[in-house]
């Protein structure tokens, strides 16, 4: 007599996890967020971004906003700083959705110039 094997939940749950690996796209939440922060220190940085990156380009939900308030800013030709790109997202309803201030002013400071950031970009 033949003994039926069944797969162990255990392998199940693996392959399952090793196929939704796969599915991530390559990211780097810290290249993100130094091409942020940087465009918040040095708007003249976007220059060096804006032609390689949109706002799909990010991974995280929270990074495509902003990079799309500092971009929607900058091409009205406002400054794009904490507080501008702060109440642009608010204007849109999105600010808590991003982390608020707070968040903002950790991207600010994550980084300590704009003078990488095309690198970061790439």
């Amino acid at each position: 007599m033949s003994a039926v094997l069944f797969p162990s939940a255990d392998s199940a749950y693996s392959a399952d996890r090793q196929i939704a690996q796969l599915r991530i796209p390559p990211h780097s939440i810290e290249g993100e967020s130094s091409v942020l922060g940087g465009l918040l220190l040095d708007n003249s940085a976007w220059d060096r971004v804006g032609d390689l990156l949109a706002d799909q380009d990010f991974y995280r939900h929270e990074h495509q906003l902003i990079y799309g308030a500092i971009g929607w800013l900058i091409n009205s030709s406002k400054p794009a700083d904490i507080i501008t790109v702060f109440e642009r997202l608010q204007s849109l309803g999105k600010a808590e959705e991003i982390g608020g201030l707070s968040y903002l002013n950790a991207l600010a400071q994550y980084v300590p110039s704009a003078s990488n950031i095309r690198r970061y970009a790439e």
